[in-house]
């Protein structure tokens, strides 16, 4: 009960460098534009409509595909997580994380804004799955702050068992 609020600077830089990196990564798009240089210097000399069709899975950097929101949705979970958790037991990692989430607004937004092709726009029907992935991070919290304040013997814990 006593290493979990020390473990808080732990996670606080875990979210800077999966929010700085990932985002630098994103929005510089490194990994689609290896593979068109791969599928230009590999790839055969291709007539003007060939070009923006893939080649043996090296797509071209016209070509943008779909957003990858799997594994953008697990990021965002285990952020959400460290926020509900972390917002009792270390109060400034609610500031770190509203940090995070402003810099993520404002690249994905971007992203599907201007880059990313919108033929997977589901349009809203995510939400509800969305809501409840953080009503289960919030009960994940409450959990968490239960067994905190059980294991430090606090009467605050026998009074949240109804929450």
């Amino acid at each position: 009960a006593s290493s979990l609020p020390s473990q808080a600077v732990t996670f606080m830089g875990l979210v800077v460098v999966q929010t700085t990196f990932g985002m630098g990564v994103e929005l510089l798009r490194i990994f689609p534009a290896l593979y068109a240089v791969l599928r230009r210097l590999l790839g055969p000399n291709l007539l003007e409509e060939e070009t923006r069709q893939d080649w043996w899975g090296f797509s071209p950097l016209c070509n943008p595909g779909n957003m990858d929101y799997t594994s953008l949705t697990n990021d965002l979970v285990l952020m959400f997580i460290i926020l509900f958790v972390y917002a009792i037991l270390s109060p400034i990692t609610s500031y770190v994380m509203l940090i995070g989430f402003f810099c993520l607004t404002v690249g994905y937004r971007n992203q599907v804004l201007f880059v990313y092709d919108p033929s997977n726009d589901t349009g809203g029907k995510l939400w509800p799955k969305a809501a409840g992935y953080l009503v289960l991070c919030m009960l994940i919290a409450q959990v968490t702050i239960f067994g905190v304040l059980t294991l430090k013997e606090s009467p605050g814990g026998a009074l949240m068992f109804p929450l």
